[in-house]
């Protein structure tokens, strides 16, 4: 954020739109604590994030999308939403 801030300073002449009060605005917002805690934890949750660590909520949930897919397999003729979503949870990222 102080490089975003330091370019801002740099070329606050080149935006002529900007009023003092909007460069006011910004210059606050990126010294505020409060986004700085924000950007913080932001870059603390990318980094401890990894694919492998996703992992299904409910240790059933294989269980309930097969139920599900029973229920809605005998209505996919009757309804056109059921039949979408019956295809979409047999998709690989659901499954």
């Amino acid at each position: 954020l102080s490089k975003l801030l330091n370019s801002l300073e740099e070329h606050k002449t080149d935006i002529p739109s900007c009023t003092d009060e909007e460069f006011g605005f910004l210059s606050d917002l990126l010294k505020s604590k409060e986004l700085n805690a924000l950007v913080n934890v932001h870059n603390k949750i990318l980094a401890n994030v990894q694919d492998e660590k996703f992992a299904p909520i409910l240790s059933n949930s294989m269980d309930i999308d097969v139920e599900v897919l029973d229920m809605l397999a005998s209505r996919t003729h009757t309804s056109e939403d059921c039949r979408e979503l019956f295809y979409l949870l047999q998709k690989p990222h659901i499954q």
